[in-house]
């Protein structure tokens, strides 16, 4: 007897289709990474510059304030010189009163380091146009040591105020982060003085600066 044999033909059919190799996986990855993060540095960078730039208009703020104090106290002056004199009596109250020679702002010499400011009142919060000032007299250290002997300007919230000073105190009252000193020399003695207001803070291991000057003169008549 004859045995047949049946034939089979297997056919493997190829296909034209492949898939990712190990490079295109990384680069898809990669390219994936910079899509996604460089909005995100963009988002970061942003927010910082947005809080630098903050500080930097509450520093040019209190460097303003620095000077408005010295000029009110000088205008002050005048107008007592002025009532003096319309009293008849003499005409003895200087016009550089509080920040002359002599004061707590005011650099006579090379141990004198100038002075902290407080427009507004310890408790109340109120604005006191004569200003309180003290002098610097801690030591100068840390990152920014040229107003670090002020010690730090502190702040309370009053609604949606910041109200800033030296000689603020309360459980509500905070340490900000800036460091104020003021100095008035003399250019003219008797006649014109430089106030120099000097805000400095340190933000992410930099010192920044801001800095308010102006020349302020014996503008009474007597």
């Amino acid at each position: 007897m004859q045995k047949r044999f049946r034939s089979y033909q297997i056919y493997i059919k190829k296909s034209n289709a492949s898939g990712f190799t190990l490079a295109e996986m990384l680069v898809s990855v990669f390219i994936l990474v910079v899509a996604v993060g460089a909005p995100l540095t963009a988002a970061v960078r942003g927010i910082t510059l947005a809080q630098t730039s903050r500080h930097r208009t509450e520093a040019t703020f209190l460097a303003q304030e620095g000077l408005e104090a010295i000029r009110n106290i000088r205008d002050t002056n005048v107008q007592i010189r002025v009532q003096q004199n319309r009293a008849g009596g003499p005409v003895n109250h200087k016009w550089d009163e509080g920040f002359g020679s002599g004061a707590n702002c005011h650099i006579g010499n090379a141990a004198d380091k100038g002075c902290t400011l407080s427009v507004f009142t310890a408790a109340g919060y109120t604005l006191n146009l004569a200003a309180s000032t003290n002098k610097c007299t801690g030591p100068s250290s840390g990152m920014c040591p040229d107003t670090s002997s002020c010690g730090k300007v502190r702040y309370v919230e009053v609604g949606t105020q910041r109200k800033y000073g030296h000689n603020l105190s309360g459980g509500t009252v905070r340490d900000s982060i800036f460091q104020r000193v003021v100095r008035v020399r003399n250019i003219v003695p008797g006649e014109e003085v430089r106030v120099e207001v000097i805000v400095e803070w340190d933000e992410k291991g930099q010192c920044n600066r801001v800095t308010a000057e102006d020349h302020l003169f014996d503008w009474s008549p007597f």
